[in-house]
């Protein structure tokens, strides 16, 4: 199932999932803040979600079959396909 969460702890999720050391962690925590971008794409509609925004990520992370990496959708896309809500 999916789950609504913030654009940096998604990256943290990812970070953690890569094996690199904890120290590489923070720093690529910081840089992507001071950026704004995080380098997590919607699945969806390919736009890359900015650190101030919300993305749907599926639970099961990369542990599933149906995808070999997490599955992400941001908002507008998760309101579109799955609410039927149209955007602006």
């Amino acid at each position: 199932s999916m789950e609504r969460v913030g654009a940096v702890d998604r990256f943290r999720r990812y970070l953690e999932m890569s094996g690199m050391p904890q120290s590489f962690h923070e720093v690529q925590l910081g840089d992507a803040i001071e950026s704004g971008e995080i380098g997590i794409i919607c699945d969806i509609c390919e736009t890359q979600v900015r650190t101030t925004q919300f993305l749907w990520s599926c639970q099961s992370g990369e542990s599933t079959i149906l995808h070999a990496t997490s599955y992400d959708v941001c908002d507008t896309c998760f309101s579109q396909h799955a609410l039927g809500i149209a955007s602006a």
